[in-house]
């Protein structure tokens, strides 16, 4: 853990961690390295402590420096997708890499971070036979089952995956879910790429104080599990939504045509999403993610308030 962070969670200051598989695996050069600088700065500007998490040679890092966001992002050096099964490996052999939602998790855990803020979460993967059953389940699925209070800022599932049966495993898990939304209007938990998905929210927010509040009761209470907080993309970024969500069918349809699976999976939709869309994937994943960084931000002073 970085002096930083170190000194901001032990003087109770307010602290958001990001994951940085967005920038190994989740986009490409140089706008990953542009992304990862813009969240920092965000979180900063807004009075919060940013702390990256990845593995560089072999350690979990949370806090990391300028320099190790370079190395993670450059194209031309050998980096991992790291989830938490790959720790003890990756460890062992001294690798680089991008943490997962998970990994990401089990960090903030470690030291004491309440609040994570990220894209968007790994769920249950459609299977490639329709009404067949999948055992390809996410780890970022098993981890916020016992996170125990660190809240996910996020736009949901990820667009590619089975966002109900995802929802039906977290609930399974007892993970606390609630979508950010007017309240006035019909709450359904948000699409990724599009603000709402066929999917009726069991709770809502309205503000970053029900957040905040609802983190505190989570440890109050001794709860074992994480949880999330479902934030829609911004209305401007949803036109393209319709156009992104057909890209990604035709993409997972690819994946489940050839040898593509596991781990590989995500990365190799997301590249083909990015080349069917001419780039539009990648504005709107930008632009929803920096939108998530201050709704984190906002939730993690507000819970620096409480305490």
């Amino acid at each position: 853990v970085s002096e930083e962070v170190r000194s901001a969670v032990a003087g109770g200051k307010p602290v958001v961690a990001l994951e940085s598989a967005i920038i190994t695996h989740g986009m490409p050069s140089p706008h990953n390295l542009i992304t990862a600088m813009q969240l920092e700065k965000i979180i900063r500007e807004k009075g919060c402590t940013p702390a990256t998490v990845g593995l560089i040679r072999g350690k979990l890092t949370v806090g990391l420096t300028v320099a190790q966001l370079y190395l993670l992002a450059d194209p031309y050096i050998n980096k991992y997708k790291i989830s938490t099964r790959d720790l003890p490996y990756a460890s062992v052999k001294q690798l680089n890499g991008g943490t997962t939602v998970s990994a990401t998790l089990l960090a903030c855990r470690l030291a004491g971070i309440d609040v994570f803020v990220t894209g968007g979460i790994g769920g249950v993967h459609k299977s490639a036979i329709p009404g067949a059953p999948t055992w390809d389940v996410s780890a970022d699925l098993v981890e916020l089952g016992h996170s125990f209070g660190v809240a996910v800022v996020c736009s949901g599932i990820k667009s590619i995956l089975d966002i109900p049966a995802s929802l039906e495993y977290l609930e399974t898990q007892g993970t606390c879910l609630a979508s950010r939304v007017d309240p006035s209007k019909k709450v359904y938990f948000p699409d990724f790429f599009t603000r709402s998905s066929s999917v009726v929210a069991t709770s809502y927010i309205t503000d970053p104080e029900d957040a905040a509040q609802m983190i505190l009761h989570a440890k109050e209470l001794g709860l074992r599990q994480g949880l999330v907080f479902a934030v829609p993309i911004p209305e401007k970024e949803e036109p393209a939504g319709a156009k992104i969500k057909k890209a990604i069918e035709e993409a997972v349809d690819m994946a489940n045509s050839t040898s593509v699976s596991g781990k590989d999976v995500t990365p190799f939709v997301l590249s083909e999403v990015l080349r069917k869309t001419e780039g539009r994937s990648l504005t709107a994943n930008s632009a929803l993610i920096r939108n998530n960084a201050a709704v984190g931000v906002d939730v993690a002073l507000e819970l620096s308030r409480l305490k």
